[in-house]
């Protein structure tokens, strides 16, 4: 059955400064455009108090937890019931961290993610931004809509993070960052095939579907992107798989959305019908999920390659054309 969850996303588009208190202040005019569109979680842009400070400190900049940053916030979230991610930089006992807070619909901390990969800050390569310290840990964070993730900035340029997310089992990837991201952002929907959702201090936040495809995106006139995705979705090779196609559409006609990914030989399959779940719809039609499929690949050519015997697992699709 359709799982919706409705996003809101804020850029600063370069909106920023000249005191923390003044970032503040535009930020919570944007956290109030962004939760007229009712979403159930609105993600905020990274460290986006201390954007354009005219001779900051870092004494002034990092916040103690909860602070003034995350009391409006959180003030915000309770009254909206809805989900807000706020980046700050936090004071913690073992020095400052870049820190996103999930606040949860009545406003108190559900859980945080520490930035793992700061930048560098300076060309000596003594510290790093805002004399942050970074993170150790990886966590997902499990809401009433599904579990997510965050990375933050910097994080985009290294693995780790993404795969503990995916992992993890963590169905939509939040960014929260200084700059656009651009193509890296597609590439990572793509690769892990979840959805991604951006908050930039900069113009383009967005939010992409599993396949990397924008589905909503803020610019030049307009600070807040928003839509209603389906977190229950799938997606397949069309291995083994292309032959049902015609099938599912001859008997469900509109109640699904199939979308066909031609030259990568690959389709998503959504219900539109609240008593009909994809997983009913897969089991029906004997159709095999993309990671099985690549799963299931990958353990008998490790099985050829060491010579080892061959386990006779009869897949879903048995006896059935492959192409």
């Amino acid at each position: 059955m359709p799982r919706p969850v409705r996003i809101a996303t804020i850029a600063q588009r370069a909106d920023w400064g000249p005191t923390v208190d003044a970032n503040r202040k535009k930020m919570a005019a944007w956290i109030e455009q962004g939760l007229h569109e009712k979403p159930d979680i609105l993600a905020i842009p990274e460290s986006f108090t201390l954007a354009g400070l005219v001779n900051p400190r870092i004494a002034e900049m990092a916040e103690e937890v909860p602070g003034p940053t995350l009391e409006m916030a959180a003030a915000y979230a309770c009254q909206a019931k809805a989900y807000i991610l706020c980046p700050i930089l936090a004071r913690r006992p073992d020095g400052n961290h870049i820190e996103a807070f999930l606040l949860d619909r009545q406003g108190r901390i559900a859980g945080s993610y520490q930035k793992h990969h700061p930048v560098v800050e300076g060309w000596q390569y003594r510290k790093l931004e805002y004399g942050s310290r970074p993170g150790s840990a990886l966590p997902v964070f499990d809401t009433d809509f599904g579990r997510i993730g965050v990375q933050i900035c910097f994080d985009v340029e290294y693995s780790d993070g993404w795969e503990a997310l995916d992992r993890a089992g963590a169905e939509i990837f939040f960014w929260l960052s200084a700059y656009d991201g651009g193509r890296d952002l597609s590439a990572k929907a793509w690769t892990y095939h979840r959805y991604l959702v951006s908050a930039v201090q900069t113009f383009h936040a967005r939010i992409l579907d599993i396949m990397g495809e924008t589905l909503a995106m803020t610019g030049l006139h307009d600070s807040i992107a928003a839509t209603t995705i389906d977190l229950d979705v799938a997606l397949f090779h069309m291995d083994f798989n292309n032959t049902q196609i015609q099938a599912i559409r001859a008997k469900y006609g509109p109640d699904v959305t199939l979308h066909l990914y031609h030259q990568e030989n690959y389709f998503t399959l959504q219900s539109n019908r609240p008593d009909l779940p994809v997983s009913a719809i897969i089991s029906e039609f004997q159709l095999d999920p993309l990671k099985d499929y690549i799963a299931r690949n990958e353990r008998l050519q490790d099985a050829i390659r060491a010579g080892r015997f061959i386990e006779d697992v009869t897949p879903p699709y048995a006896d059935r054309a492959q192409w």
